[in-house]
């Protein structure tokens, strides 16, 4: 057994002690607290080892990092139990202003905007790859429109809360355990439950270009014409394919997987001048009245 705060008859103490002229302290009364699950309950669910343990580096502003520390902390402690889904949406919920997340950039088709809750994606790449890792099957993955360097090739996710989730499967006999913390330079998920002995093998492929950049013009008032500059070089449609096996313990294969990823290519920006150039005009020649100009 614990002990537990009792707000009602706190909240009452607090009050007394704000309206009385000189008992000024409020103390906070505590009562016996019944634990959610018996020992013997807690052993069996098979959380003994950690699993596995993914990090990546923080990126981007301080209110994107912000993001990042806030979702990790909302995911932190999920239990997954055996045969059941972990949904990062579900874990993380909707980000909302009210709930603290803030503006950061988001991809949104092929370029990137501001909205609420940006770089909670990075949350889940890393959810994802710590699955990858663990060999646990993955439910629903959905890679970014753009290629991001700073993640593993062909191994990126993202979110949007409802309808764009991470999820994957506990397929283990025990429960799971998914915790995550950030520090000074990144944040990690790591998993924890019984060794299940899978090992897992991946491939990638290399990254193939599929065309060239597309391009955007921009009718530029300050530019002259024939002018143009390029504001941003853009980068070409790419695409990847990425192998996992997973073995159990014993050798028998579990999961032979291919993973295709198709990248949009982002806008190469080019302004184009409009400007007319202003043409000086010629000197007039003086003439006197009757007198034809020199030269006629």
């Amino acid at each position: 057994y614990g002990r537990e705060l009792d707000r009602g008859a706190t909240a009452q103490a607090i009050l007394a002690a704000a309206i009385s002229p000189t008992e000024r302290v409020a103390v906070g009364p505590t009562r016996a607290a019944a634990p959610e699950r018996t020992t013997a309950e807690a052993k069996a669910m098979g959380i003994t080892s950690q699993l596995v343990a993914y990090s990546t580096a923080y990126a981007g502003t301080a209110d994107r990092i912000h993001n990042l520390q806030l979702a990790i902390s909302l995911l932190d402690g999920t239990l997954v139990a055996p045969g059941g889904t972990f949904s990062l949406n579900e874990a993380v919920g909707e980000r909302t202003a009210e709930r603290g997340f803030r503006m950061a950039p988001v991809i949104v088709g092929n370029e990137y905007e501001e909205d609420i809750g940006g770089g909670v994606s990075q949350v889940a790449t890393t959810v994802f790859n710590a699955a990858w890792e663990a060999g646990l099957k993955i439910a629903e993955r959905n890679p970014h429109a753009l290629y991001i360097g700073r993640y593993p090739l062909g191994r990126d996710a993202t979110v949007n809360y409802p309808e764009l989730d991470l999820k994957f499967v506990n397929d283990t006999s025990k429960w799971i355990l998914v915790k995550g913390w950030s520090t000074s330079s990144g944040i990690t998920v790591s998993l924890y439950g019984t060794p299940t002995g899978r090992e897992v093998v991946s491939s990638a492929g290399p990254l193939t270009v599929r065309g060239a950049a597309p391009v955007e013009r921009i009718k530029d008032p300050e530019l002259l014409k024939g002018e143009r500059v390029v504001e941003a070089e853009g980068e070409p449609p790419r695409s990847v394919t990425v192998t996992r096996k997973v073995y159990l313990s014993n050798g028998d294969l579990l999961y032979d997987e291919t993973w295709n990823t198709n990248y949009r290519g982002e806008k190469r920006i080019v302004r184009i001048g409009t400007k007319e150039e202003k043409k000086e005009k010629e000197p007039e020649t003086a003439t006197t009245p009757g007198v034809p100009p020199p030269g006629r």
